[in-house]
């Protein structure tokens, strides 16, 4: 986990269609990402199913240490926005 908990998380799969073979799935963003990635997260079963299994998946983090919740909805934002994600829902 990472040292700073506030910040903007990514799940990704593999995928050797893509160059390095990760493929990003979901985008989300948490003051305290250490709770927020558990299987009690909302869309948990949605990343199983993409994966092929919880074993399937990876997590890559960008700490945002002392930022606010808009700021780190607006990363998140742009994210979904360039890269469509198949776990995000549009909004």
């Amino acid at each position: 986990m990472p040292a700073c908990s506030s910040g903007v998380f990514a799940i990704l799969v593999r995928d050797p269609a893509c160059e390095p073979s990760l493929r990003v799935i979901y985008f989300g963003e948490s003051e305290n990402i250490p709770i927020r990635l558990s299987p009690w997260h909302e869309k948990y079963w949605s990343w199983c199913g993409v994966a092929g299994g919880a074993m399937n998946l990876r997590v890559a983090f960008l700490p945002m240490k002392f930022s606010a919740a808009d700021e780190r909805s607006a990363v998140v934002s742009d994210l979904i926005s360039q890269y469509h994600p198949d776990c995000n829902t549009a909004s």
